[in-house]
C-alpha cells in the first residue's frame, strides 16, 4: 500500500515537474519573439528618424538659400530704387530745364513778333510820309485796275471784293487812295453808271457819321464837309455809328447802313 502511494507521489510530481518545465521553455520563447519584433521595430524607427533628419538638414539648406536669394533681391530692389529715385531727380531736373528754356523762347518769339509789327507799323508811317513829301510821287496815271476820269481829276476803283468800310477804308489806303468822296451831281451820276458794269448792288463810299453828321472821311483821317448829297427818299435814317453806300436798289442814290456790314467800295485817288 505504501508503495503505491510513494509510486503516485513520485509519478504526479514528475508530470507536475514536466509541465512547469513546458511552460517555462514556452515563456522563454515567447519572450525571445518579442525581444526581436521590438528589434525590428527599433531599427525601422532609427531609419525613419534618420531619414527624416536628413529631410531637415535639406531643408534647413534650402530655407538658408530662399534667404540668401531673398537677401540678394532685397538688395537690387534697393539699388533699384536708389538709381530709379536719381533717374527720377534727373528726369525733373531736365523738365524744369526745358520748360525754363521754352519759356525763354517763348518770350524771345513774342519779344520779336512784336518788334517786327513795330517795324512794320514804322515802315508804313514812314511810307505814307514819304508818299506826302517826294514831289517826284506826283500821280499823274493810275494804277492797273483802276478807272481814269480827268473831269474829276482822279482815279477810281471798284471792288469786286466785299469788307466793312472801315476794312475798305484801309485797302484804299494801302493803294495812296481813300473811299470816294462825290463833289458834284455829275461825279455822282458817272459814278452810278460805272456801278451799273460791275457785280454787287450795295458800294460802300467815304461817308461816314461823325458827331450826329454825315461828312467825307479819308484814309488818313481828314475830315471834309459834305457839301453835295445825293440821298434816297427817306435817308438817312440810321442812330449811332452808319456809313455811306450807293444802293441798287434805290436807283443808285445813297442809303446810311452800319459800318461793320460787308458789301463792295469805291476807291478815289487825286491826280496832280
Amino acid at each position: 500500500m505504501k508503495m503505491w502511494f510513494v509510486i503516485l507521489s513520485f509519478l504526479t510530481y514528475s508530470c507536475n515537474g514536466i509541465v512547469a518545465g513546458t511552460q517555462s521553455l514556452a515563456g522563454a520563447e515567447c519572450k525571445e519573439s518579442n525581444i526581436t519584433g521590438i528589434k525590428l521595430e527599433v531599427n525601422v524607427m532609427k531609419e525613419n528618424y534618420h531619414t527624416l533628419l536628413q529631410r531637415v538638414v535639406e531643408n534647413e539648406q534650402e530655407i538658408t538659400d530662399l534667404k540668401g536669394q531673398r537677401q540678394q533681391l532685397e538688395n537690387e530692389l534697393e539699388n533699384c530704387r536708389k538709381s530709379c529715385s536719381c533717374e527720377i531727380e534727373n528726369l525733373r531736373d531736365d523738365i524744369i530745364q526745358n520748360e525754363h528754356e521754352l519759356n525763354e523762347t517763348i518770350h524771345s518769339w513774342t519779344t520779336f513778333n512784336e518788334t517786327i509789327q513795330d517795324l512794320s507799323q514804322s515802315v508804313s508811317n514812314l511810307n505814307d510820309k514819304f508818299l506826302l513829301l517826294d514831289p517826284a510821287e506826283d500821280t499823274t496815271e493810275c494804277l492797273s485796275g483802276w478807272i481814269k476820269n480827268d473831269d474829276y481829276g482822279a482815279c477810281y476803283f471798284f471792288s469786286d471784293k466785299t469788307m466793312s468800310w472801315n476794312d475798305a477804308q484801309e485797302q484804299c489806303r494801302k493803294q495812296n487812295g481813300s473811299l470816294a468822296d462825290i463833289l458834284s451831281a455829275n461825279e455822282a451820276v458817272w459814278l452810278a453808271d460805272s456801278i451799273r458794269n460791275h457785280d454787287g448792288s450795295e458800294f460802300w463810299i467815304g461817308g461816314k457819321r461823325q458827331d450826329d453828321v454825315y461828312q467825307w472821311v479819308t484814309s488818313d483821317g481828314k475830315i471834309k464837309d459834305m457839301n453835295y448829297t445825293r440821298w434816297a427818299l427817306g435817308e438817312p435814317n440810321g442812330v449811332g455809328s452808319y456809313c455811306v453806300e450807293i444802293d441798287k436798289r434805290f436807283q443808285y442814290k445813297w442809303n446810311d447802313s452800319a459800318c461793320v456790314w460787308s458789301q463792295h467800295f469805291i476807291c478815289k485817288l487825286y491826280l496832280t
